[in-house]
């Protein structure tokens, strides 16, 4: 599936006005990716440099030629801790725009090594970038600090609600394909298959649904390194007819008028698109602890653990006490009124970049 940072970089980079702002990309690693082709088409440009991971020193290297090679005039950083070396780089070259964005609330690993690097980069991001940005209140604690709060411009992971919106017909459709019967209830995850997602999770607590009510139907999308082994679990707990593992689709705003209940059980996030494109559906949504609040924007949504003994009969509880509920029907809306309309969102920071420009040109 495509990743939520990639999702929100092309939803803006889709809306704004490309006569007045050009985008470049500059990635990390040299394979295609989803959004290549769709890129190029819009008239954008596409670069790469080694992975950070696997070629540290040749990766700073890389983006240091590329920087000085193209004379830009404002970069955006949306990898987290790793938005320290690049903006370093761009700050020792004189670059007068230097954005940070956080995208997320903890560093996918628990090697030490790792960690240590990952603390050391995110106490001096603000020392190198110029302006600070998140995609919610905790993302930006967790990657710049309590100090930094008020600095800190929170930019939503806005969509365009009419692409998510509920779909009867839609519904009929996917449901058919899903070999899902009318009076099935479909439990809707979208994310891919890492540990952050917590699907061994889902999977435990939807055998304890499925057990008690076998109307209970579970809908997973997404790839990833965890997919052959949560395929196994769902076949030791007995539940693997009625867990349907779709994979990637480019169709997955389709699926979300199939669901009757969307959940995301994740470990950690920062603002997940898909819990914004759940709930443009209409969807009442089951969200994790670890998600942030600010994720609730519309309709009915529960913030529920999963690190304590007791929190999959918690969720199951909660699933079987929603019984099959209606959707919002306010949802365009109430996303709207709270900021997460793609339109005015991409005006607005592609405002907000001209801007930052015109100062810096001064």
């Amino acid at each position: 599936m495509r990743a939520g940072t990639e999702s929100y970089v092309m939803n803006y980079y889709r809306h704004f006005d490309r006569d007045r702002l050009q985008v470049d990309f500059l990635v990390h690693g040299d394979g295609k990716g989803d959004y290549d082709d769709e890129v190029l088409g819009l008239g954008g440009r596409i670069f790469s440099v080694p992975r950070r991971g696997m070629h540290p020193a040749r990766n700073a290297r890389a983006v240091e030629d590329f920087l000085r090679a193209h004379p830009y005039k404002l970069v955006h950083a949306h990898m987290d801790a790793g938005n320290y070396v690049p903006l370093k780089i761009a700050k020792r070259l004189g670059i007068p725009v230097r954005i940070s964005h956080s995208h997320n609330t903890q560093y996918p690993t628990t090697d030490p090594l790792r960690l240590a690097w990952d603390k050391y980069q995110r106490n001096r991001i603000p020392a190198q970038a110029t302006h600070l940005f998140a995609c919610s209140t905790e993302a930006a604690r967790w990657l710049y600090g309590e100090d930094w709060l008020p600095q800190t411009r929170i930019v939503h992971n806005a969509i365009d609600p009419d692409v998510f919106a509920y779909n009867k017909a839609t519904r009929e459709r996917v449901r058919r394909d899903l070999g899902l019967a009318q009076d099935d209830i479909a439990l809707g995850h979208i994310g891919r298959f890492v540990d952050q997602k917590n699907h061994g999770f889902v999977l435990r607590m939807f055998a304890q649904l499925y057990e008690r009510d076998p109307r209970y139907k579970l809908v997973l999308l997404g790839e990833g390194e965890k997919l052959s082994e949560m395929r196994q679990l769902a076949a030791e707990l007995g539940i693997a007819d009625a867990a349907r593992f779709v994979g990637s689709t480019p169709r997955a705003n389709e699926y979300y008028s199939a669901f009757d209940i969307f959940i995301l059980p994740s470990l950690y996030e920062g603002l997940p698109v898909v819990a914004v494109e759940a709930q443009a559906n209409g969807l009442p949504c089951l969200f994790s602890e670890g998600v942030p609040r600010e994720s609730g924007i519309a309709g009915e949504t529960q913030f529920v653990a999963v690190d304590r003994a007791d929190s999959a009969e918690q969720w199951a509880h909660a699933i079987r006490a929603l019984g099959r509920p209606d959707r919002n029907a306010r949802a365009a809306e109430d996303l709207a009124r709270a900021g997460y309309a793609i339109a005015p969102a991409a005006e607005e920071l592609q405002g907000i970049y001209e801007r930052l420009l015109a100062e810096a040109m001064r």
